[in-house]
């Protein structure tokens, strides 16, 4: 996840924790489980949009809050976000207000984005291969 993206998605988060009248204190201590404690620096820093986090996380954060992830989006506009994160705002939005069989729109949008990676990293030079017979081989067997 890239800065702004960070950003966007802590902002919200600080909003609805602040929505929910939780200090940061009182959002990590609702987030702990047994042996896994949360930890407040964390939390903060997500909020800051210094700390990378997964889609899984934030969403336990704001339910934690009280709050669906479909409503931390509400409001929030394609022109909010900057064009190379538009597919990841449009996947966000259909994995948390769709239908299940709308999922597979979102599994799309991975998928390209995944495409669109492998094709950049394709047009790379490749790494120098050695070719099949041009190394010396040894030979275990003795006379």
């Amino acid at each position: 996840m890239t800065n702004k993206a960070r950003q966007l998605l802590g902002e919200r988060v600080r909003q609805c924790r602040e929505a929910a009248g939780l200090s940061i204190a009182q959002l990590a201590e609702k987030m702990s489980t047994p042996g896994k404690p949360a930890h407040r620096t964390f939390i903060y820093d997500i909020e800051a949009g210094r700390e990378n986090f997964t889609v899984d996380y934030w969403e336990k954060l704001l339910r934690a809050c009280g709050v669906s992830p479909g409503h931390a989006l509400a409001g929030v506009t394609s022109s909010d976000i900057p064009p190379e994160y538009q597919d990841l705002f449009r996947m966000l939005q259909i994995i948390t207000t769709k239908a299940p069989s709308e999922l597979i729109d979102a599994l799309r949008i991975v998928f390209d984005a995944i495409t669109d990676k492998a094709l950049r990293l394709s047009r790379r030079p490749p790494p120098a291969r050695k070719q099949h017979g041009t190394e010396p081989t040894t030979s275990k067997h003795h006379a």
